[in-house]
């Protein structure tokens, strides 16, 4: 199966994304992510839901309004801002908010340091 994720714009006007393990579905207010139906589809999608209750309150990450574990999708807040590859220069502060970010994530046990990649800094 091809990795590549594929875009096209549904008849409703939300961005559509595809890949191999999952399909997202930008609206206006409300990200739909639907998980394949393949092998570690409902493990993967399981795991996302769990880490974003886990990290509900940290500014930066959605909130996990639904989750239907059987269909293994998931909609969550939509959060503003302008995609990457859109951006001429990432600010400075967008740097300090991905680092509140990523404390946020290490707090709550959702990501963990990698020590040994770590080493030396």
């Amino acid at each position: 199966m091809n990795d590549n994720p594929s875009r096209d714009t549904p008849p409703n006007g939300a961005a559509r994304v595809e890949s191999a393990k999952n399909t997202v579905e930008l609206r206006h207010d409300v990200v739909v992510k639907t998980f394949k139906h393949a092998p570690g589809g409902a493990r993967r999608a399981k795991r996302e839901s769990i880490a974003l209750r886990r990290m509900a309150g940290v500014p930066g990450v959605p909130v996990l309004l639904e989750f239907a574990e059987r269909e293994g999708r998931m909609r969550i807040s939509r959060l503003p801002g302008t995609p990457l590859h859109e951006t001429p220069a990432v600010p400075d502060e967008g740097f300090h908010s991905l680092r509140r970010l990523v404390n946020g994530m290490l707090e709550r046990g959702v990501a963990r340091r990698n020590k040994a990649a770590c080493a030396g800094r």
